[in-house]
């Protein structure tokens, strides 16, 4: 199996601290912040890793070139234009299995991604990993029923409870009717109608995200294997 990391967002909130830089670059403890996913994804047994990049796609095909520094090999789908999460995926298609993991570039939760793997790699539906939080107005939370994703609500001052970490295990088959070249949110655009024939797999650790400088100002303090 082969694993996508999503790199094409811009630290726009972050711009303080990073200027015009890519997220998955941004420096936590003494490596980059997508140096963390490229250990937890070769924990799991994967080696071949494709980076789904876009504006200043130069800076990340620089830091990271061809992975051996970060343990695996790495190949580039580059997006001319935003595409989105779900558009980026589409674009990489060709590079990945019919059975592929796809993480967020700029969230990570700290959990055994090869259990999620074991578990889901030979299911017949899209998985999307979920933890709990208790953070309310930060993110949208997810229902659960029976196992599987039902839906998912927009994230309000009472919000907590499960959310969607960003890491998935999807099929070229889900992509079927999504058009090549559209942009398309897997968060806000597919999950939402594949659900419920989404697996739900829920899983207990740190969570971070580098979305603000709130956020990125904690995990430059608190992460787990920074230090």
């Amino acid at each position: 199996m082969k694993a996508l990391i999503l790199c094409g967002g811009l630290a726009t909130r972050l711009r303080e601290h990073a200027g015009e830089f890519p997220k998955a670059l941004l420096p936590v403890g003494n490596k980059p912040f997508v140096a963390y996913l490229f250990d937890q994804i070769r924990s799991a047994g994967l080696s071949e890793v494709i980076l789904a990049t876009g504006h200043l796609h130069d800076r990340i095909e620089e830091a990271v070139g061809s992975g051996e520094a970060f343990g695996g090999s790495v190949r580039y789908s580059r997006e001319s234009r935003p595409l989105g999460t779900g558009g980026a995926v589409r674009l990489a298609l060709d590079l990945l299995d019919d059975v592929f993991l796809v993480t967020n570039g700029d969230s990570f939760l700290d959990f055994d991604l090869s259990e999620f793997v074991s578990a889901q790699a030979g299911g017949e539906r899209p998985a999307m990993v979920l933890t709990e939080v208790t953070e309310r107005g930060r993110y949208g939370t997810v229902t659960v029923e029976d196992g599987l994703v039902t839906g998912f609500r927009e994230k309000d001052e009472t919000s907590g409870g499960l959310i969607n970490a960003g890491i998935y295990i999807l099929r070229k088959a889900d992509f079927a009717d999504v058009e090549a070249g559209r942009m398309v949110s897997l968060e806000e655009d597919l999950f939402p109608r594949w659900a419920p024939n989404v697996s739900a797999f829920v899983a207990r650790g740190y969570f971070v995200d580098i979305g603000t400088p709130e956020s990125y100002a904690a995990v430059r303090e608190g992460f787990p294997d920074a230090r």
